[in-house]
């Protein structure tokens, strides 16, 4: 651990100092989503698998990490639907693996989730929103956070440089190739082709594309975006997540809700205020953290409008990440096909594994499927993809 709360002072001048927000939790000792996983990283005991099966106990596999410690001399209270159920017995020795049985006759493997209604039409957007004319990002990792210091970059909210929309990039009146709708993509960073097939369902395209950049490129992300009204200002996803416990306001949960709210500020913090509320909430103009946050491995995301118009992006394989933010009097939202982690000095070996470097004249490709609904979910047959994300050199 080198610091466990942000290292960022107020100022009597209304200014903010210091190195930045990296701490697991933040000055006003609010939990940040670090917290959850530094506390994950240092459990005492981790359950390995879960055998669950209808009208059976669970039985779990739990792994006693404690250097000293019995599990039989903890307290492991259980609870099912928010009501306490009692102590479980655990007599397992240190660094040894062992069973512990949950007497939940009939319990089920995690919660379902709600059926997804039929979508009732598509929606009529005007040219102007280009819905079908998205824009492809590769997002640089070396200009993520802007060109001056990290922290003073980041304390001066200064956020324009990870939303990159290169002016140079454009596109062609759609044209038709058999069951497609192809557009050609030029520009001096990036070339190539994005295709839109209806699948024969109402409201439901298959999106595919295939580029190349034309100069070299370390990448955090690069996919396409999508620009929507104003209005669709309600993100909702399900997700593969990392861990199988999430607070309620973790912005990395798998399943959620998150509003726009977007506030402009000057500044990350209020100057000499005390930050209230959980820090999910915390906003600039792009929006609150839990909704401008990327949602990595996604099999379903949407964003809606009060009237109930959606649009929903679906990938079963849960190869696609989604990141909203406002743009003015637009939404933006990024189907990545490509994420990976920031660019930080202190994490670079870390995530080294993750870098997909890009050189000049490499292509990159994806599918996914879009449907524009009139509800905040499509049938479940339209979340059936055709093909996966592959990345690929000429």
């Amino acid at each position: 651990m080198w610091s466990g709360v942000d290292d960022v002072f107020h100022m009597p001048n209304g200014d903010l100092k210091g190195y930045g927000h990296w701490g697991p939790i933040d000055g006003w000792r609010r939990q940040k989503p670090e917290w959850l996983g530094m506390k994950n990283a240092y459990t005492p005991f981790r359950v390995l698998k879960a055998d669950v099966a209808a009208a059976r106990p669970i039985r779990l596999t739990v792994q006693n990490r404690f250097n000293f410690t019995n599990l039989k001399d903890t307290r492991i209270a259980w609870e099912r639907n928010g009501t306490s159920m009692g102590v479980l017995n655990a007599d397992i020795e240190p660094h040894a693996t062992g069973d512990v049985v949950i007497p939940a006759a009939g319990a089920r493997a995690g919660d379902p989730l709600a059926a997804l209604a039929a979508a009732t039409r598509e929606i009529g957007l005007d040219d102007e929103h280009r819905l079908l004319r998205p824009v492809p990002m590769v997002l640089p990792l070396n200009r993520e956070g802007g060109v001056a210091t990290g922290a003073g970059t980041q304390l001066a909210n200064e956020i324009a440089p990870f939303t990159p929309i290169s002016a140079n990039t454009v596109l062609s009146a759609g044209e038709r190739r058999g069951d497609e709708v192809v557009f050609t993509v030029s520009g001096s960073e990036i070339v190539g082709t994005i295709s839109v097939r209806p699948t024969g369902e109402r409201g439901a395209f298959d999106i595919s594309y295939r580029l190349e950049v034309l100069a070299d490129v370390n990448p955090r992300q690069w996919g396409l975006v999508f620009t929507l009204p104003r209005p669709f200002d309600t993100l909702r996803w399900t997700r593969e997540a990392q861990w199988g416990w999430y607070p309620d306001d973790h912005i990395g949960r798998p399943t959620g809700t998150a509003r726009a709210n977007p506030v402009a500020r000057r500044l990350v913090e209020e100057p000499r205020g005390v930050m209230t509320g959980p820090w999910s909430q915390d906003a600039n103009a792009l929006g609150t953290n839990d909704f401008r946050s990327t949602k990595a491995q996604i099999r379903e995301a949407s964003l809606t409008a009060l009237d109930g118009r959606t649009f929903q992006v679906f990938s079963p394989d849960a190869s696609q990440a989604v990141r909203a933010w406002v743009d003015g009097d637009r939404i933006r939202v990024l189907v990545a096909g490509f994420n990976t982690g920031g660019h930080d000095q202190f994490f670079a070996t870390h995530y080294a594994a993750e870098r997909r470097p890009l050189a000049k004249g490499a292509a990159i490709a994806s599918t996914f499927r879009i449907v524009l609904a009139r509800s905040a979910a499509g049938s479940a047959r339209r979340r059936q993809r055709p093909a996966g994300v592959r990345e690929v050199s000429d």
